[in-house]
């Protein structure tokens, strides 16, 4: 055989070599790992307030939220307080469109925003009555531009109605003046069981606040004094020589009680508003 055929041959061979473990290659080749793109979540760490003015304002509205005006001795009667069915200013824990603007109407009421009233006539039934047999002293206004800058400060900016806020102390819409009307409560009332209020752990995480919010109770029974970590009144705290308006919750003991996270955001005037309480 001739080096010429010899030549043929051996590259037929190899090319049929090649073919053979190119096959081989093929069928048994192991699937590369699929590599997923994580986007990774950034954890947001709590960070301690220390501006004196935003925490001040915080605890302010804390205290709009659940009472309707500053808290100054820690503690106010449970009538007055926006939760469950026996409180006469509505529940925060279930919030709605009338306890909303009754949030907001009392702050501007509390906080001597209403101004006398200019009309002797206000063409409201409730309000009319109130003026003939009490005098124009008797009831006050504010505009609804208050009500919707106040809301906005303490609310957001969401969607909300305009309407009456009934009750002992209610409001009355004066849609055509865009007016809300207030009357001196001729009702009343109060309870045997005081609530006492705890603020701590001022925190946020960018653009979000914390307030931690703790409650114990104080009922009068006999002429002596029980208190409980909370609300249904069934677990009972033994304080030491306690008397009655010592602010008995401290951040010794502040554990011991019932709590609520109250969570705001801020907003673009940087304005802390509130969003929800969380358990």
């Amino acid at each position: 055989m001739d080096k010429g055929k010899r030549a043929l041959i051996l590259s037929i061979i190899i090319f049929l070599v090649c073919i053979a473990i190119t096959i081989y290659v093929s069928n048994n080749r192991v699937a590369p790992t699929k590599i997923i793109n994580k986007v990774k979540k950034e954890i947001k760490l709590e960070v301690d307030i220390a501006d004196s003015s935003i925490k001040k304002d915080l605890s302010n509205k804390v205290d709009y939220l659940i009472y309707g005006t500053t808290i100054d001795e820690g503690y106010f009667n449970k009538y007055y307080f926006r939760r469950g069915e026996e409180s006469i200013k509505g529940d925060i824990f279930n919030l709605d469109n009338e306890t909303r603007l009754r949030i907001v109407l009392d702050y501007l009421n509390y906080s001597n925003k209403f101004s006398p009233l200019k009309n002797k006539v206000t063409g409201i039934e409730d309000v009319d009555s109130n003026i003939r047999f009490e005098g124009l002293d008797s009831v006050k206004q504010v505009s609804v531009n208050d009500v919707s800058k106040y809301y906005k400060i303490l609310f957001g900016d969401i969607e909300y109605e305009l309407e009456n806020v009934s009750g002992c102390f209610g409001y009355y819409y004066d849609s055509k003046n865009s007016l809300y009307y207030e009357i001196d409560p001729s009702c009343g009332g109060t309870s045997d069981t005081n609530v006492y209020v705890y603020k701590t752990n001022y925190r946020k995480t960018d653009n979000t606040a914390y307030v931690d919010v703790y409650f114990g109770y104080v009922k009068e029974e006999d002429n002596t004094y029980t208190i409980y970590s909370d609300y249904n009144l069934t677990n009972k705290i033994e304080i030491k020589d306690f008397k009655f308006g010592n602010k008995f919750i401290n951040e010794d003991n502040y554990e011991k009680f019932e709590h609520y996270r109250f969570n705001f955001k801020l907003d673009k005037d940087n304005n802390y508003y509130f969003t929800n309480i969380s358990y």
